[in-house]
């Protein structure tokens, strides 16, 4: 019995670890795109904020959609500016349903789905930083997407 309650809390102690290794998010904004569809030239712009040290970052997109959206996945591309000079760019793709034709995310009325980005970056001191996103659908204008947004993690 001793031996079992020790290997629990070492166990908790580890997950304790490990969740406490994630950092924190230092900026995360969202926002609504047109009701009546999003646009793929619509792309939406994010200014994040200064850092006062350089800070290796980790983006998470999130995307919140509604009832109307039918589609079994989402692509988009994230461009990342450094003093107006494309640093970076990835394309993100959400599942929004799975195999069993139910959401992949949470959330009522508007379902949450959040997916991060495979690159980091380095964001530097005294650097001015920007973001922009859109679709990459082939149906444009895109219904059901209510709104998109960015959470920068440190």
């Amino acid at each position: 019995m001793k031996t079992k309650n020790r290997l629990l809390l070492q166990g908790l102690l580890c997950a304790v670890l490990l969740a406490s290794c994630q950092g924190s998010p230092f900026f995360t904004r969202y926002q609504s795109v047109d009701s009546e569809g999003w646009c793929a030239r619509d792309y939406l712009r994010y200014r994040l904020p200064d850092v006062d040290h350089d800070t290796d970052a980790t983006f998470r997109i999130g995307v919140r959609t509604t009832s109307l959206y039918s589609y079994s996945g989402l692509s988009l591309r994230v461009r990342l500016y450094e003093q107006g000079r494309e640093v970076m760019c990835d394309t993100v793709r959400f599942g929004i349903f799975g195999g069993d034709s139910h959401s992949e995310g949470s959330g009522f009325p508007f379902t949450t789905h959040q997916q991060e980005l495979t690159r980091h970056y380095t964001l530097r001191k005294d650097s001015v930083y920007r973001l922009r996103i859109y679709h990459i659908m082939r149906k444009d204008p895109l219904p059901g997407i209510s709104d998109v947004g960015v959470e920068v993690i440190e």
